[in-house]
């Protein structure tokens, strides 16, 4: 199932233009022969029609009332997008 394949560089890649060539094609001979990741999701995915439905009024009223973080909070950002998940209710 696995294929083995040697990868080598090309020394003087600039005085070389073939094995540059041939070297790169091995690459995407390499990636072409790959599958395509898959991902198995432990539980069903929501209907993105569903998600991309417009929020209530009750929830724009709510984000407009609340204080969302904004960029002067001086935290690095993972941080800040950690806070503006939690302020939201987004898991992380």
């Amino acid at each position: 199932m696995f294929h083995v394949l040697q990868i080598s560089s090309v020394e003087y890649a600039e005085k070389n233009p073939r094995k540059l060539d041939a070297w790169i094609n091995s690459i995407k001979d390499l990636h072409q022969s790959k599958s395509p990741p898959t991902v198995i999701y432990s539980k069903p995915m929501p209907d993105v029609e569903k998600l991309m439905q417009e929020w209530p009024t009750s929830i724009e009223n709510e984000l407009a009332e609340i204080q969302l973080p904004t960029a002067k909070l001086d935290v690095d950002l993972a941080t800040f997008v950690d806070v503006c998940c939690s302020v939201l209710d987004i898991p992380v």
